[in-house]
């Protein structure tokens, strides 16, 4: 099992370029949608998985139990992959976390990748951590994001982790935050704490995560050349 990653750091922005071999392990990455084209990810939705259904405003999307203080409404901070609806959680109605789960049926033994758009709408005193898991259950896919972890986590992130299924053949896929600190008002986008959209469920053999920005990408392989020019020259001088 292996994945190749390669870094860049672009001030505020993170580039990633993976490199993947086939039935590899993917631990949990996070990287920010303001860096990547959404939408030009291959991956296997899970029912109802971008909320569009039943295209309106609603507590109850289809297919989805709801957690809490939840709705599915029109995106914030969204992309066009994003569609017109999403699901977010609110506080102000005190609740310790909120969101929505559902039972997705899956090959037991075989490898997936858990993936999503998330936003974390928290700041440093009104904040929660907004997740992506499978229930809790023993080797689970877990993607958590605080307000801190990428800058402009506001803007959204594409996270996602491999995991292999259980016995008996079914995960219960939660979209939710928990461990929220700053009481019921003075929130940055007042009431909303968290946003999720399109999650899937995916083969590994099939998984591909978005393309890099094409001026990101670009920037990546310029400083990679420089530093392969500076290397080669370093060993000119020995």
């Amino acid at each position: 099992m292996a994945i190749t990653r390669w870094w860049t750091s672009l001030g505020h922005a993170s580039l990633m370029v993976l490199a993947i071999l086939a039935n590899s392990a993917l631990s949990a990455t996070i990287v920010s949608l303001q860096t990547v084209n959404p939408g030009t990810e291959t991956v296997t939705l899970v029912p109802n998985g971008s909320f569009e259904s039943p295209n309106s405003a609603t507590a109850f999307p289809t297919g989805w139990t709801r957690l809490g203080d939840a709705f599915c409404a029109t995106p914030i901070n969204g992309y066009a992959a994003d569609g017109s609806w999403a699901a977010i959680a609110n506080i102000d109605a005190g609740a310790p976390n909120g969101g929505y789960e559902q039972n997705v049926t899956v090959t037991a033994g075989q490898t997936y990748v858990l993936s999503g758009y998330l936003w974390n709408f928290g700041d440093a005193t009104h904040h929660a951590l907004v997740n992506l898991d499978l229930g809790d259950i023993p080797g689970e896919a877990q993607l958590s994001i605080a307000w801190n972890t990428l800058p402009n986590v506001v803007n959204g992130v594409f996270a996602y982790e491999s995991f292999v299924a259980p016995a008996g053949g079914q995960v219960t896929v939660r979209a939710f935050y928990d461990a929220p600190v700053g009481g019921t008002t003075g929130w940055p986008v007042q009431p909303n704490v968290g946003q999720w959209d399109n999650i899937a469920i995916t083969p590994i053999g099939t998984f591909v995560a978005p393309v890099p920005e094409p001026a990101t990408f670009a920037m990546a392989v310029i400083g990679a050349a420089g530093g392969a020019c500076l290397i080669l020259r370093r060993h000119r001088q020995l």
